[in-house]
């Protein structure tokens, strides 16, 4: 597919763009197994031709780079600011969404009222109150919910994706219902595969060898994160049993926990 992206977008018309760059900015993605070839990435929330309407749908940008070119257009560009491009332009394309390839980078633009304002719009919070779980704000990097909750007299944070936010939902309530048996299950999981081992590659020097209920104790919840076909992530704080870095215990309502790791 991503050849015949790169075909459509070399045979493409050549037009200029403006448009708010989306709130998760600008990365770069290293190629494989060339990892000298990078690919710029950035996405406009709203954008429009010279004279056109305003398109307020996404618009993915790319080119191909050296990792400092990234950088250099990482610290020239933000989320929110209003950019204007030269680029070639495939509304129709193998991804089903407009894409362009990055022809040259014109600057920032403060001369069309409309964008300016939108780009103010999309930095206005986004919140709705859920009756169980309380207030909801979106985080637009990523396009998911979170709101801080209660989990077993802990607060934690509770994400849920923004396209699927109902369907998520049903899934937390399901969840919390039992939430002392899911608490029980996912413990014994991180147990059962992380246990071991803390023992055999992570003691530091006179650190005598961890149980089970030491383990357990250790575990802090901080953040639950939910997709609406049922399936979970568990997110704790080590308490410094694998040095800082985070326990993540995954799984889904029916089947159970499936997976546990040390994360960061």
């Amino acid at each position: 597919m991503a050849d015949d992206l790169d075909r459509q977008l070399e045979s493409a018309p050549l037009t200029e763009v403006i448009g708010v760059v989306s709130a998760s900015g600008v990365s770069g993605a290293s190629g494989w197994p060339d990892r000298d070839r990078w690919t710029l990435l950035l996405s406009f929330s709203g954008w429009k031709e010279p004279g056109g309407p305003l398109q307020k749908s996404e618009l993915t940008v790319r080119k191909e780079v050296s990792e400092g070119e990234v950088a250099r257009f990482q610290d020239a560009v933000g989320p929110f600011d209003v950019l204007r491009i030269e680029v070639r332009l495939a509304r129709e394309n193998v991804r089903g969404s407009p894409q362009a390839l990055l022809i040259k980078s014109l600057g920032k633009d403060a001369t069309d009222p409309e964008l300016l304002a939108y780009a103010i719009q999309l930095q206005e919070p986004v919140t709705f109150k859920d009756s169980q779980f309380g207030l909801f704000t979106l985080d637009r990097r990523i396009d998911w919910y979170a709101a801080v909750t209660d989990w077993g007299g802990t607060r934690v944070r509770l994400t849920i994706p923004a396209a699927e936010a109902a369907d998520a939902l049903t899934v937390a309530r399901g969840l919390w219902a039992a939430q002392a048996e899911w608490q029980r299950r996912i413990t014994d999981y991180a147990i059962k595969y992380l246990l071991d081992l803390k023992n055999d590659a992570w003691l530091q020097e006179g650190e005598a060898e961890v149980d089970a209920k030491e383990f357990a104790k250790r575990m802090a919840l901080e953040t639950i994160s939910l997709e609406a076909d049922g399936s979970f992530e568990f997110w704790y704080g080590d308490g410094e049993l694998f040095w800082g870095h985070s326990i993540k215990v995954g799984g889904n309502l029916a089947a159970g926990p499936n997976d546990a790791g040390i994360h960061g």
